[in-house]
């Protein structure tokens, strides 16, 4: 997929999740960067924050990457220090890193127990919107966090 169309189509998704559902359970927009999506993520005002990236080089024809990474200075998290709700429990057998399993996710369809699902059947229904969303519950955010 040409760069800008994919840049374009992400930003796109930035826009929809900045001004739906999404915007009740996060501390602030969904900041968009070259093609990585900024997520902060704020349970409680005791719990410690949490940043999230979900990037996407090539994006919608390929699903977005998740990382976990720190609040400062966005290098990538141990998987001792992701949100519990995302952390998968092992390395992922492929990237050798931490994720989570998550339909929508590059790691889900890249995971050897995932093999026959396809991202282009999932494609239109996993939004970004949609992809944050899962993400959140999975780490206990409810609908009114802020």
């Amino acid at each position: 997929m040409h760069r800008a169309l994919s840049k374009a189509l992400l930003a796109e998704e930035v826009a929809v999740g900045n001004r739906g559902r999404l915007r009740v359970r996060l501390p602030s927009d969904l900041v968009l960067e070259d093609a990585t999506v900024f997520v902060t993520v704020a349970n409680a005002t005791d719990a410690p924050l949490h940043v999230l990236t979900l990037t996407g080089d090539n994006y919608n024809a390929e699903p977005l990457h998740l990382a976990a990474v720190h609040p400062k200075t966005h290098e990538l998290l141990s998987e001792e220090a992701w949100p519990v709700g995302l952390r998968f429990g092992s390395p992922h057998p492929v990237y050798q890193r931490p994720f989570c399993c998550l339909r929508g996710l590059a790691d889900y369809y890249t995971h050897p127990s995932h093999l026959q699902e396809r991202w282009d059947r999932d494609r239109p229904g996993r939004r970004l919107d949609v992809v944050v969303g899962h993400l959140l519950d999975r780490m206990g955010v409810p609908a009114c966090a802020i």
